[in-house]
């Protein structure tokens, strides 16, 4: 089998289901996971396997859509004429599907090179107690985030796949605050989710004109806030983990300085949606918190997306056409044969007799089995 109008159709189809799929299951707890860098990982692979491995098993059916797909089929065959070429509107389809997202991945890797030379010209801070606290938390670690301050944001942030930075607004936190504040970019950057945000962003170049990823984007940028929220707060008492909430309701609520030109917001890992349900949700789930193994998480989603793999491939669609009588009874000796109007006789001596209201006549064994799977019935020779 090879890629096709109809293998595309369907590959277009079950990635839409995934991403609704991932979407719903977001707002469960224990699968936070499949927000990580692990379950972008396993949508990519999805994707990718069900356009360009388009099998055929033993339990794969054939889907017929009847009139109105042969009608979408024919559509997508026709013609066009292009300067001195022709080509299939299907090709011209796939041709702007293949150019906007070669342009929305261009663009996006622009606007990230533009902002790591950004990054390179802030000062590095050198406040004495952003360092010791940084060092704290990241004792042990082979590699410590870089931490810069700007005036353009006025919330924390972090950024960076292979050099990772913490920016911070220009403002004096008092310690226990600070201490926070690097430990949720800490954790942000631990979690990869910098490493999410970028991988979703070229998805989202990749099916632009769907809807549906737009919608995953944008909740999973809340699900990495709620699982960087309970990584967080794991170790934490009860006290902690009030005052953790406090920390989100006096620093985390303001967005991002829109005064100037230059916003950084569009690539940045965000601690805080626009929306206020958004905090509202992440203030819930802090406040009923319970353990979850990440784990449990991890192997729920690989698992989910292995059984929506294999039924991807349960069913294929496929047009199919009535032959029309014009085109058979080409002559006087042609005969137009319907299935309920013919048999086969299977004689003693292992031959078979294809009855018709023509006549008799001996067929061999290869041209029986093709006529079997036309549904032709077989009948035992009568004594």
């Amino acid at each position: 089998m090879h890629i096709t109008y109809f293998t595309i159709a369907t590959s277009v189809l079950w990635s839409s289901v995934v991403f609704l799929i991932f979407y719903v299951l977001r707002r469960k707890r224990i699968v936070l996971e499949a927000c990580s860098l692990s379950g972008i990982i396993v949508l990519y692979l999805f994707c990718m396997i069900r356009l360009f491995v388009p099998l055929e098993f033993s339990w794969t059916r054939m889907l017929y859509g009847g009139k109105w797909f042969n009608q979408l089929n024919d559509f997508v065959q026709t013609q066009v004429p292009v300067f001195s070429l022709e080509f299939s509107i299907i090709q011209i389809l796939l041709f702007v599907w293949g150019v906007g997202a070669g342009l929305g991945i261009l663009y996006y890797f622009l606007r990230y090179n533009r902002l790591i030379r950004f990054f390179k010209k802030l000062p590095k801070c050198e406040d004495e107690i952003v360092n010791e606290v940084l060092q704290e938390i990241t004792a042990g670690e082979k590699r410590q985030p870089e931490v810069l301050k700007s005036i353009l944001v006025s919330v924390p942030c972090c950024f960076g796949v292979w050099k990772r930075r913490i920016l911070l607004p220009i403002k004096t936190y008092p310690k226990d605050t600070l201490r926070f504040i690097l430990q949720h970019e800490c954790t942000h950057l631990k979690c990869k989710d910098t490493a999410v945000n970028l991988l979703t962003n070229v998805l989202c170049a990749c099916y632009w004109w769907n809807p549906l990823v737009y919608l995953l984007k944008r909740d999973l940028r809340q699900s990495m806030e709620l699982r960087c929220d309970r990584a967080v707060v794991e170790t934490m008492g009860e006290e902690a983990r009030g005052r953790y909430l406090q920390v989100l309701l006096t620093e985390y609520k303001k967005q991002f300085y829109k005064g100037r030109k230059k916003r950084i917001d569009y690539l940045v890992s965000e601690l805080l949606e626009e929306h206020t349900a958004a905090m509202v949700e992440r203030l819930k789930v802090l406040e009923n918190w319970k353990p979850v193994t990440p784990k449990t998480g991890k192997i729920l989603t690989f698992l989910l997306s292995a059984i929506v793999l294999a039924a991807s491939y349960s069913v294929t669609f496929q047009s199919r056409y009535e032959c029309p009588i014009e085109e058979i009874e080409t002559d006087s000796n042609a005969i137009a044969i319907e299935v309920g109007d013919v048999y086969l006789i299977e004689n003693d001596d292992g031959t078979y007799t294809f009855v018709t209201e023509a006549g008799e006549i001996t067929v061999k064994y290869e041209t029986v089995e093709l006529l079997r799977q036309t549904g032709v019935p077989v009948r035992k020779e009568s004594k």
